[in-house]
């Protein structure tokens, strides 16, 4: 399959794939999310639910409940979003989230622009800002 994908695409791409594959199925931390081109971050987005946020949401701080709730829907209620950080459920861009205050701003995203937001350890997000 490796040989083919050479053949027909490139290895670049097999490298892209390969490295969407360890982030879907495997244990890649920040330091290598950060290596991730633009392209990559599309690639992750056909493979994973996505949603959007505006860049002016993320003018100011934002609470993660807030944001898991209010902004893009990913958890049904503040609540939850609070129990599922205290059971050690919410990763953000691989960095387990252990305060239930915890907040976001821009810092947080790969590129201005990309967030892999984790609620467990099979349900993953991707989050892109959308500039206005």
């Amino acid at each position: 399959a490796e040989e083919l994908t050479v053949r027909v695409h490139s290895q670049e791409d097999l490298e892209s794939i390969q490295k969407v594959t360890e982030l879907l199925f495997g244990k890649l931390d920040a330091s290598v999310l950060s290596s991730f081109s633009t392209e990559m971050w599309e690639t992750i987005g056909t493979e994973i639910p996505k949603g959007n946020i505006n860049a002016s949401d993320l003018v100011n701080d934002i609470p993660l409940a807030e944001l898991l709730h209010d902004k893009i829907n990913l958890l049904p209620s503040r609540s939850e979003v609070r129990r599922a950080v205290q059971n050690n459920a919410i990763s953000i861009n691989k960095e387990k989230i252990t305060d239930v205050n915890f907040v976001i701003n821009k810092n947080h995203f790969f590129q201005n622009e990309y967030m892999l937001i984790e609620n467990g350890k099979k349900n993953k997000f991707l989050l892109k800002v959308n500039e206005l």
